[in-house]
């Protein structure tokens, strides 16, 4: 056997008795042209990629080869076979943020393109033109584009208008007419870049009902200590204080707030008639809300009136 020659089946095979065939494939020159260098070989090989494989080069399934017989009498080195490799250029395609390395044979952006088997949308950009030469370590963005009509139910809200209530005290609100909500049905031409929507035209609009604004009245009118006192005997006396318990719940609310709505101690925050500490605890934020508030938490703490005046002379609060 001499150098590149190939024996099927290997040389280590066992033969078995009787007839038994033993294939020998003889080598020959080979020259390969990578480039600007050149290899030479001797190889059994008919196979122009593993002819190149076997000098040692690295190849890639892009990269394509010519193959000739040379019969140079004068130049011994360049008997036999002469291949010649033909690189492909390496590219790379993003589309929709993704990058996907790419290689191909010399040729326009539009040829490496089909020959990676990558398609393009009659709407769809290519951020170099289809036309322009495939150049090493190009990088082609692809613009995925689309439009499609679609219709779509829109919800009109209903708006609220508010009408001012001077009978009313401060804080005092009440729905007066309950609106609703109305509905158009438009039909859209949206344009995507990549899945994403990049506008949206009207094509028509039908089955308009407008939507009925909701009334809500407030209270606009301002409460007095007077008003506020008058107020409060009167829902206390409803709870059954009076007399003491009716004086010691004025004194009480007189040195918290002066019996003022709008009083807010800037220190710890406390707000209202009773001082409620964080002004969130009254729900309804009215002179009714405080003092309802106010008499609740007296009754849950302290019983009565008189126990919680008696408590706040003792230490300055309640």
């Amino acid at each position: 056997m001499g150098q590149g020659d190939i024996v099927e089946p290997s040389a280590s095979t066992v033969i078995p008795q009787g007839f038994y065939n033993i294939n020998v494939y003889r080598s020959k020159p080979v020259t390969v042209i990578d480039g600007s260098k050149s290899y030479h070989l001797l190889s059994a090989y008919s196979s122009p990629r593993l002819l190149v494989e076997s000098a040692g080069i690295k190849t890639y399934p892009a990269d394509q080869y010519k193959s000739e017989v040379v019969t140079n009498f004068v130049n011994q080195t360049d008997i036999g076979i002469k291949v010649t490799v033909e690189r492909s250029i390496p590219f790379s395609v993003t589309i929709g943020g993704t990058t996907t390395d790419y290689r191909a044979q010399p040729g326009t952006v539009a040829q490496a393109l089909a020959a990676v088997g990558v398609s393009l949308g009659q709407e769809d950009t290519v951020s170099s033109p289809l036309s322009s030469p495939l150049t090493e370590n190009m990088n082609l963005t692809i613009t995925r584009v689309s439009e499609v009509v679609t219709t779509v139910d829109v919800v009109l809200p209903a708006s609220t208008q508010t009408v001012d209530d001077p009978n009313q005290p401060i804080g005092y609100s009440s729905i007066k007419t309950q609106g609703t909500d109305g509905h158009k049905t438009v039909t859209y031409r949206i344009h995507y870049a990549n899945g994403v929507e990049t506008s949206r035209v009207a094509l028509q609009t039908t089955d308009v009902v407008e939507p009925v604004a909701t009334v809500k009245v407030v209270g606009t009118k301002v409460a007095t200590p007077t008003d506020a006192t008058a107020l409060g005997q009167e829902m206390a006396a409803n709870r059954g204080w009076s007399g003491t318990e009716w004086v010691s719940l004025y004194q009480l609310w007189e040195h918290e707030s002066g019996w003022n709505p709008s009083a807010r101690n800037s220190w710890s925050g406390a707000c209202g008639i009773p001082q409620a500490n964080p002004c969130s605890k009254i729900a309804v934020d009215d002179v009714s809300g405080q003092i309802t508030w106010g008499l609740d938490y007296i009754a849950q703490r302290y019983g009565d009136p008189n126990a919680a005046w008696a408590y706040w002379q003792a230490n300055g609060s309640y």
